[in-house]
């Protein structure tokens, strides 16, 4: 992927985690953060867990956040978001609560597997094993699980990655065959 052409991403896999987004309680951050603690206790992989995103974190987590965590709490500018869903290996949606996010689409724009939780639509999105990890809702230990399949077989995040991106390209060119369609109906 790096350098194959012009107008091509120069997208990574490098070891860390993104959340990305508000910093509400809504989106399971303390789920996430325990069951990162515990997924990255055992791992022989020293992946970082990055919270990027404005938010006042003492509403969902109280002490110090568990080691290897980085906590960038602001508003992300564009250039810094892509970069970190440019170099990310798995992007995060542990919500415990949510209909949709276009947070999914971006992932596998830049080639990105997903973790999200089994809420709203979030899990319509993923094929579990092929683009992504599906865990229960408000349940650090199914969290647990997901995160830990994900760092034991990091070699299968970037084929999971291309999976996904060529899931949303499919879907791309599906809305557009319906929108060519109920236009040619007028």
């Amino acid at each position: 992927i790096n350098g194959h052409g012009p107008g091509e991403m120069d997208i990574s896999y490098e070891p860390f985690l993104l959340f990305f987004g508000r910093l509400e309680a809504y989106k399971g951050v303390e789920y996430l953060l325990t069951a990162f603690a515990q997924a990255s206790s055992g791992n022989p992989t020293d992946y970082q867990l990055v919270l990027a995103g404005p938010g006042d974190l003492t509403k969902v987590w109280v002490g110090n956040l568990p080691a290897r965590v980085e906590l960038r709490n602001r508003l992300i500018t564009d250039v810094e978001a892509l970069d970190l869903f440019r170099r990310c290996s798995l992007v995060l949606l542990p919500y415990i609560d949510a209909t949709q996010s276009a947070l999914i689409g971006s992932a596998y724009y830049f080639q990105k597997p997903v973790l999200v939780s089994r809420t709203g639509a979030l899990p319509e999105y993923v094929n579990t094993g092929e683009t992504g990890f599906i865990a229960e809702p408000g349940h650090p230990t199914t969290l647990t699980r997901a995160l830990s399949a994900a760092l034991c077989e990091p070699e299968r995040l970037p084929q999971m990655g291309r999976a996904g991106r060529q899931w949303y390209d499919q879907q791309r060119v599906e809305e557009e065959e319906q929108l060519r369609a109920l236009y040619a109906s007028f």
